[in-house]
């Protein structure tokens, strides 16, 4: 196992984009559980902001319309692809964009 506290901390922007048709409540826990993983991880997610239900540009897997979420991290680069790897195996989430700040 890596050891993911010798490497330098760095801000990440993460927006997820889950599907249309789950409630907030199951959003929040999905949310929840990736906050988690952070904190195991070394990490720390800052901020979680609902962003809402939004009209897609493009249909993603027939659907027109998602739920975004953004969240505000704090972890090392290590520590992010294991939440990519994660993100991956995600079901409800349709995409996902990882911005290093």
């Amino acid at each position: 196992m890596e050891n993911l506290t010798t490497e330098i901390l760095t801000n990440y922007d993460v927006t997820l984009v889950f599907k249309a048709d789950l409630t907030k409540t199951e959003i929040k826990e999905i949310v929840k559980i990736f906050i988690q993983n952070f904190k195991f991880w070394k990490g720390e997610c800052n901020k979680a902001i609902f962003l809402g239900k939004k009209t897609l540009a493009y249909p993603i897997k027939k659907d027109s319309r998602a739920v975004f979420v953004l969240l505000k991290i704090t972890a090392s680069p290590a520590a992010i692809n294991r939440f990519q790897e994660t993100i991956r195996q995600t079901e409800n989430i349709v995409r996902y964009q990882v911005i290093k700040y």
